[in-house]
Order: C-alpha cells, then sequence, then structure tokens
C-alpha cells in the first residue's frame, strides 16, 4: 500500500460489544489492513476525563476498561515492540491515579501483564519528569510534556468518541489536552481552545489510533449519554480518523473548530473526500446510515442555549435583549440556535437583561 494511501486510510470494524478476544482480533486485523508496525518503545495513550464511582456518573468518560486491555494484548504480541507504557493525565481536579482505580485500569493492566512476556506499564503523566519540546503555535511555543511521551518510538492513541461541548466533537486529535502538565493545560483552555488544540499536534501526532466508537456519548463530555454505534475506526492519520469519526457524530468539518483550525495550519486531509473507507464499511453512505445510532442528541445538555424558552419554563421575569433590540433566539424565533450552536452564537452583538415589570416569579 502506496504511502499517501495508507496515510488517509480509515479502517472501519464492527464489534456490537467489548468482547476482549473479539476486540484484539479487531485491533490485529486493523493493524494488518494498515500495514502499521508498532516498534520499540511504544506509548499509549487512552482517554480518561472522568473515571469516579461509575455506578453513581456512568462509566462513558473514559476509554472502556476491556478496550484498553484487547488493544495492549493486541500491541504486546508484535515483534518490534520492546515494552508499553500506558500514560495519561486526566481532567484537572481528579489525580489521574484516582481516575486509574475507578475504572479499573490498574487491575486491566495486572491481566494483561500477566499474560504477556511484554514489559508494561502503567503510569501517571502528571507525576513524571517531562522533557521541553518546541511548538512555535498560537498559543504555546513550547510544551513540557511526558518524558517516556517525549522519548517513546511508537505513540498509539486509544480515544473514546464523544460530544464536546466547545468543539462539538472530542477524539484522536483533541485527546492531546491530556498530554499536557495542569499547569499549561490551563493556558488558553477557554475561547482559544480550537487553536490550543491545533498547536499541540505538533507534540502529539500519533502513529496509530484505536478509537472506540462501540458505545458513542452524546452531551456533556464529562457525564456523556450512551449511545450504541457499535464500530471500531483505525488509522495512522487522526485528522482522517477524526473527519469519519465527526460524520458519524453528524458533524461536518465546518462544524468542528478544532478540526477546521487543523485544517488551516496545513494539516490533511482537508476533507472527507481525501479519506479512503476501508473494512466492514467501505463509503459514506455506510457511515451515514450507521450514524442514526446517535440520534437523538442529548437535548437536555443543548437545551440552556435556548435562554428564552428556559427562563419561560421557570416563569421567570427576567428576558435578555442583544444590543439591537431584539430577543434573544427561541424556540418558537426564527433564528432559533441549533442544537449545536457555532462560535458565532455567542458573540457579535452586546446583550442585556431586562426584568419585566409586575411580574412574578413562581417559588
Amino acid at each position: 500500500m502506496a504511502d499517501n494511501l495508507a496515510k488517509d486510510t480509515v479502517i472501519v470494524l464492527r464489534s456490537d460489544d467489548y468482547d476482549r478476544g473479539r476486540l484484539e482480533q479487531i485491533v490485529t486485523k486493523g493493524m494488518r489492513l494498515l500495514d502499521f508496525k508498532p516498534r520499540g518503545k511504544v506509548f499509549v495513550k487512552p482517554n480518561v476525563v472522568f473515571a469516579y464511582r461509575t455506578k453513581q456518573f456512568g462509566d462513558m468518560a473514559y476509554t472502556p476498561t476491556p478496550f484498553l486491555g484487547a488493544s495492549l494484548s493486541a500491541l504486546s504480541k508484535e515483534s518490534g515492540v520492546q515494552r508499553l507504557d500506558v500514560g495519561e493525565n486526566s481532567a484537572v481536579g481528579i489525580p489521574t491515579r484516582l481516575a486509574y482505580k475507578h475504572s479499573g485500569y490498574y487491575e486491566e493492566v495486572r491481566s494483561v501483564r500477566a499474560r504477556t512476556s511484554c514489559p508494561l506499564r502503567l503510569f501517571c503523566m502528571d507525576e513524571e519528569r517531562r522533557d521541553p519540546v518546541f511548538i512555535g503555535g498560537k498559543v504555546h511555543d513550547k510544551l513540557r510534556i511526558s518524558r517516556t511521551m517525549a522519548r517513546a518510538d511508537t505513540k498509539v492513541y486509544l480515544p473514546k468518541l464523544k460530544g464536546h461541548c466547545v468543539s462539538n466533537m472530542t477524539g484522536a486529535v483533541k485527546l492531546n489536552v491530556g498530554i499536557c502538565s495542569d499547569d499549561e493545560r490551563s493556558i488558553r483552555h477557554d475561547f482559544m481552545l480550537n487553536e490550543k488544540i491545533a498547536d499541540l499536534l505538533v507534540a502529539g501526532y500519533p502513529d496509530l489510533i484505536i478509537m472506540d466508537a462501540i458505545a458513542v456519548g452524546v452531551g456533556n463530555e464529562a457525564f456523556p449519554s450512551r449511545r450504541d454505534v457499535g464500530l471500531v475506526l483505525m488509522g495512522t492519520n487522526p485528522l482522517a480518523v477524526d473527519l469519519v469519526a465527526s460524520r458519524l457524530l453528524g458533524f461536518e468539518l465546518e462544524e468542528v473548530p478544532h478540526l477546521q483550525a487543523v485544517v488551516a495550519r496545513g494539516y490533511t486531509p482537508a476533507s472527507l473526500d481525501g479519506v479512503r473507507i476501508e473494512g466492514d464499511m467501505k463509503s459514506l453512505e455506510e457511515i451515514d446510515a450507521h450514524s442514526k445510532a446517535v440520534v437523538p442528541h442529548d437535548d437536555d445538555f443543548y437545551a440552556w442555549h435556548d435562554i428564552e424558552t428556559e427562563l419561560g419554563r421557570m416563569n421567570s421575569p427576567i428576558r435578555f435583549k442583544s444590543s439591537q433590540g431584539m430577543d434573544t433566539p427561541s424556540a418558537s424565533h426564527p433564528s432559533a440556535i441549533s442544537d449545536h450552536p457555532s462560535d458565532s452564537d455567542f458573540t457579535g452583538g452586546s446583550v442585556s437583561v431586562q426584568v419585566a415589570a409586575n411580574s412574578q416569579s413562581s417559588a
């Protein structure tokens, strides 16, 4: 397979559940189809945004434990692999060790280690020494990343496909937010987040992506609602994988601002026209048909965007007026904000707050 062709190929394979044996076969098959051979010291990064008391808070905000174990088992059997180092830095304010405990990662890694002769380590990136890496970006000029990651021969990312309140989707490219230490993670983690993510791709360009789209999360990325999609996406180009993953969530490139920022920096492919889909699916039509499993999106999560309707539901005397004197958009207004607002929905004219005269709010 030619290098350019292989780079922009995304393998889509079916899996209706998280059976470890079947997932290991899928990962191995995907590597063969991509002609990918991991080598040397392999750094593996799962996606652990939040894991705590999963019976109460759910288990949709991190790469599932069986998915991690199956991927590690498949990688450990590759002849060129010298060792595997699994690392992550969970969301700010949550110690990674605690997230590992509640996600079951410690037990999973011990189980895989017992079945392989390949050295395997699970470590917390927020507790490790860091090496400086030049970025030269719009937000970061340089970054200090985990020494293990910086000195790895192969980088493998295991993102979980989810929606996101700022970037609309989170996949392989956005997984790099977790390579930052807590101090650098907070820098411009605001309206410039999408440019920050584009910067981070310089330091965190994975050699292989194994994406969990078996159970996809919609709504808030920390507490997503589950949608059963039943797919595993694999590729060697994070942008190509994310373009297909975005389509699965119902988004075009124009609706995913951090991927737009990446394309603007010159990364390719610049559209789905440059992506070749292989495996159990061969076309965008099949992806689109499968994306119906994601609908409906989490209406409760997006409801707060419709301010006027929510205030009316609460019988509140407060109303918002734009600087142009028009009511803010609501579900009954012709210019109502869509379920997935763009950046422009939150910028532009100023907004004033008015309290209706002689109104009484309910208790």
